[in-house]
């Protein structure tokens, strides 16, 4: 294959991903597949009360439950975050909001 064939080819395959990427932001679409940002109401309220980056949550929901919600752990660990329920009531205790409502 002579010079000018390859660069053409690389030419178009370079053409497809930008179209990929930029024009159908196909990058979105696996972004979102892979990080779906559920319960941004309540991700967002709290991470701008606590001061923690709203990205950081979404990172501990995703690598401890993969954004199920009844997730359970054999450790007995529970929820999106899968906090265990003696570390949920003193938390709660200390922030003296016990009020322990689910979603």
């Amino acid at each position: 294959m002579n010079f000018k064939k390859k660069l053409l080819i690389i030419l178009v395959i370079l053409f497809i991903v930008f179209l990929l990427l930029y024009v159908f932001k196909i990058q979105n679409v696996i972004l979102k597949q892979i990080y779906p940002l559920k319960y941004t109401e309540w991700v967002e309220k709290y991470a701008k009360e606590y001061d923690v980056d709203d990205l950081l949550i979404y990172a501990i929901i995703k690598a401890e439950s993969n954004f199920d919600e009844r997730a359970n752990s054999i450790s007995n660990a529970k929820g999106l975050m899968q906090v265990l329920d003696t570390t949920a009531d003193d938390i709660a205790k200390n922030l003296g909001n016990y009020n322990m409502r689910r979603l």
